[in-house]
């Protein structure tokens, strides 16, 4: 059976109508939908809106998804508990895409028809500042160092999060990575930039480190594998997978899956000609596709490819993303087809407990560590610990912790008194209202009491025209050790930092200020320690001064 109601945006020119009585209707369409909805089932069409959507950003905090209407110049703001339409927003000149604060409480948004990115304020609901670039902006991600990461036109800018100055080199053809529009995704330890390239013959997938403030080309599909005609490019929840869909398909009319890691295709989605769209589940176990020959959205199973049913709809969506509880899936409808619009299709599932995922321990001393893992709340409030101990029964578990929101992030415990040269396992627990779940098992050993240092090389900050702060990371391992920072405008180096004595057994911040750098310039440097056990070298990092 199909329930559905349709929304429209009220315009300015629209006739007015007494407050309490549009109130009043909002209220009942409301009610009527609640008990609607209630007996939707897979592939139902549960809401249809007027507004024809380009892309859909679910907010980290709040049951909100948020959707760019470049048409209207406008973003609308869906409650996805009752799919009712929060707000709708004039942003400015056709914004096409949207990425969040990691707190959730800004949006900033790429108005494609303009030179601006605008930052919206998500709590008052309303623009707060706009930041000039010198093209105009196609997407936009939130990185690290409160960096946004803006494809524009011919370059990748990446801009200061508050300001909207410039942190450094932008990514473009001098970075062998040829810009010409296309899509932006970020891995969620915003480490990783992923861009695939819209239009051309043939298409092209790059990945960028952009840990630091010189962006580093890590690697891009060969010349030719990926097929041609890029239309979606879309992130895993947990990060592990990408899927870069190609109007030719990536090999036969499919969307390959690929892994992150290496660019490896894990399988294919054979969806038949031309595939235009696609979205992962929140837990990353179903695929929803869309292609441009064939009416309604194709369902499969992410792991074995197996082609689980296909939701009836119109022509091909050329967006969609699925809510934070994973019922529902939004579907744009851009192109001028049998429909314009936004349409919300109920996907059978019910909602989820949440998803962990146990990562490597880091910061492994002789007494201590620390435990790291992902976690999607779903939306719900959701505490988290870790078990830990020398065996698979553990025995020893971190304080409870809470999170709540709707988007897979890192979280992590800091453990003490352990015992030097053992072996311990470890995994994440985390419940909720719909469940509890707990990661795989993983291990580290301790080192030995005493030894060697241990040394990690961490980016420059406070970079100016002539000076810049160095930062690493230490542990003296039980032994007094010296410390210091070598750099210079190549790996020989040349110059190095007033030497620093440590003592202790676990890892501390190390910090040099440098100056007489000259401007324009790209730094090489590195932290280097020495004690009774030996030498170490952090790795190489790099800076440019502006």
């Amino acid at each position: 059976m199909v329930h559905f109601l349709l929304v429209s945006i009220v315009t300015p020119q629209m006739p007015c109508f007494p407050k309490r009585l549009i109130v009043g209707l909002i209220f009942w369409l409301s009610a009527l939908f609640v008990a609607n909805k209630a007996n939707a089932a897979f592939g139902d069409l549960v809401m249809q809106y007027s507004f024809p959507a380009s892309a859909f950003v679910m907010s980290p905090t709040h049951p909100e998804m948020y959707a760019t209407i470049p048409s209207q110049h406008s973003i609308a703001i869906i409650n996805t508990t009752t799919l009712a339409i929060e707000h709708t927003v004039f942003v400015g000149s056709g914004p096409t895409n949207l990425a969040f604060s990691r707190d959730g409480s800004k949006a900033y948004i790429a108005n494609s028809t303009s030179d601006f990115v605008v930052v919206f304020n998500t709590q008052t609901r309303a623009v707060i500042n706009s930041f000039l670039l010198s093209e105009h902006p196609q997407d936009v991600v939130f990185g690290t160092l409160n960096r946004l990461w803006v494809l524009g036109e011919t370059q990748i800018f990446q801009i200061d999060a508050t300001t909207g100055a410039s942190t450094g080199p932008s990514i473009g053809n001098n970075d062998n990575v040829f810009i010409y529009g296309g899509s932006l995704e970020i891995s969620p330890d915003r480490n990783m930039l992923y861009y695939g390239d819209y239009g051309l013959s043939p298409s092209t997938m790059y990945k960028i480190n952009v840990s630091g403030t010189t962006p580093v080309l890590v690697m891009q599909t060969p010349f030719g594998t990926v097929g041609s005609n890029g239309e979606d490019l879309t992130l895993s929840h947990n990060g592990n997978f990408i899927c870069y869909t190609n109007g030719s398909g990536n090999n036969n009319y499919d969307i390959a899956k690929f892994r992150t890691s290496d660019f490896a295709s894990l399988g294919s989605f054979y969806t038949g000609p031309y595939p235009s769209a696609l979205a992962f589940s929140p837990d990353d176990l179903v695929v929803y596709a869309s292609v441009d020959s064939a009416s309604g959205i194709k369902v499969f199973n992410a792991n074995t490819f197996t082609l689980l049913g296909t939701i009836s709809g119109p022509d091909f969506a050329t967006k969609m993303a699925v809510d934070s509880t994973g019922r529902y899936l939004f579907a744009g409808y851009t192109a001028f087809a049998s429909f314009m619009g936004t349409r919300v299709y109920d996907t059978g599932r019910a909602p989820y407990a949440p998803t962990v995922t146990t990562n490597p321990a880091m910061f492994i001393a002789s007494f201590s560590a620390m435990l790291n893992g992902s976690l999607n709340p779903h939306g719900l409030p959701t505490t988290f610990h870790f078990q830990y101990g020398p065996t698979t029964s553990y025995g020893l578990t971190t304080a409870p912790l809470t999170e709540t929101g709707n988007m897979s992030r890192p979280v992590s415990a800091n453990i003490a008194s352990l015992t030097a040269s053992t072996t311990y396992h470890f995994r994440i627990v985390a419940s909720n209202a719909n469940g509890t779940r707990m990661g795989a098992d993983k291990t580290f050993t301790t080192l030995t009491i005493t030894g060697p240092p241990v040394v990690v090389t961490n980016p420059a900050s406070n970079v100016t025209a002539s000076s810049a702060t160095l930062h690493g990371l230490l542990d003296s391992h039980g032994m007094t050790t010296n410390v210091h920072f070598q750099y210079g405008t190549t790996t020989s180096y040349g110059h190095t930092t007033a030497s620093q004595t440590q003592t202790g057994n676990t890892y501390r911040n190390i910090a040099s200020s440098i100056t007489g750098l000259a401007t324009q310039t790209t730094y090489h440097f590195r932290i280097v320690a020495t004690n009774g056990g030996g030498t170490r070298m952090g790795a190489d990092k790099t800076f440019t001064t502006p």
